[in-house]
């Protein structure tokens, strides 16, 4: 199946513009950054439908281009933010936020992805650090973020992040607090000294990513 600008014209169409995807900087870039470049071979052909795509390495996947652009929306990345985008897959996150701001960190643990997704975004030139690193640990080095981006559901989110986020900063995913529910909510939390204030943002149902499915500890 050949691939082109058109048939990235035909997912913001049909897809994103209905779901209330309108700012127009995310929009060009979406149209601008192949995502078929980004997918295994054996699905190459669902690139462009809105369903998540499996990279491998068990929890791994493609958001749906409805949830991840409407999610990236909700970030409202400006040119000067500092951007870490965590469990970046192969990339295409990591290429979209490229094409939105300088200052992007990416991080991936798992290996083989972490390379692929190094190979990718040379290909595009696109300028990204990207580290072969623990999710939930995030990349302190870095630190501090304006905007921490999460690919995939998580239960909880850790201290260590909540750290490595400027004040005022965003951390932008999709909380499900029981996995076994399946269903979950796209959340932005804005950091306020030293708590994270959340705001619902819409249902959503994404993979969630294993290594964050730790549980809290009771406070009293």
């Amino acid at each position: 199946m050949a691939y082109s600008a058109q048939a990235r014209t035909n997912m913001i169409t049909n897809q994103l513009e209905p779901s209330g995807v309108v700012s127009q900087g995310l929009l060009e870039a979406i149209a601008k950054v192949p995502r078929e470049l980004f997918v295994p071979k054996e699905f190459q052909e669902a690139s462009y439908l809105d369903d998540d795509i499996p990279l491998g390495h068990g929890n791994r996947y493609l958001i749906e281009p409805r949830v991840f652009a409407r999610l990236l929306q909700a970030a409202e990345v400006i040119q000067r933010h500092r951007v870490l985008d965590i469990a970046c897959g192969t990339g295409y996150s990591s290429a979209i936020l490229a094409e939105l701001t300088e200052h992007i960190v990416a991080i991936e643990s798992a290996g083989e992805l972490a390379e692929v997704a190094r190979r990718n975004l040379h290909e595009l030139k696109a300028s990204v650090e990207l580290f072969n690193a623990s999710l939930i640990g995030g990349y302190s080095l870095k630190a501090p973020y304006d905007l921490i981006f999460i690919n995939g559901a998580v239960s909880f989110i850790p201290d260590e992040l909540i750290e490595q986020l400027s004040e005022g900063g965003r951390i932008v995913g999709v909380l499900c607090e029981n996995p076994h529910a399946g269903i979950g909510q796209a959340i932005r939390w804005t950091k306020m000294g030293e708590r994270l204030h959340p705001e619902i943002l819409f249902d959503a149902t994404i993979p969630l990513l294993t290594e964050f499915e730790q549980k809290r500890n009771f406070e009293f």
